[in-house]
């Protein structure tokens, strides 16, 4: 495939986006349609780019599963929903949150208990609920957080 298959201009404006920050397909797809161009010029910069690895979704899925732990606190939950809503493949998702070491992962909810409970320092059974459900809020799996609370 030569660059005269397709718009040349969309495509470098779209290899600059790429190479910006990591970007899945889905968030590419919608770059080029604020652009107004044909599904199939869309679909064949797409191939292009991920061709030349400007787009690679298990790259970008690792990425933002360390990302969103990391700089939101979020769990495994919301960060599936967040990677199905940029249309990441089921077998991208998984790989990616199986990278998630465990340690890292109960060190993050950890902190996310400790803020709800400086928040809820009562120990009565409605603060209790409150932090578990900013916890669950966050994403992370009701029996993780049962088990922390218990060990605390």
């Amino acid at each position: 495939m030569t660059n005269s298959d397709f718009p040349k201009e969309a495509y470098e404006k779209a290899a600059r986006y790429c190479a910006i920050n990591e970007h899945c397909r889905q968030q590419v797809v919608d770059f080029l349609l604020k652009r107004k161009l044909e599904k199939s010029d869309i679909e064949t910069i797409c191939q292009q780019l991920e061709k030349e690895g400007f787009v690679d979704n298990l790259r970008f899925a690792k990425l933002y599963v360390i990302s969103k732990l990391n700089q939101n606190s979020w769990g495994k939950i919301k960060i599936r929903f967040g990677l199905k809503q940029l249309q990441i493949s089921e077998q991208n998702i998984a790989e990616a949150l199986e990278s998630i070491a465990e340690e890292k992962y109960v060190s993050v909810l950890q902190k996310v208990l400790q803020k709800a409970t400086t928040a809820h320092p009562d120990k009565s059974w409605e603060e209790q609920q409150k932090v578990v459900a900013y916890a669950v809020s966050k994403g992370f799996e009701m029996e993780l957080i049962l088990k922390m609370m218990k060990t605390k």
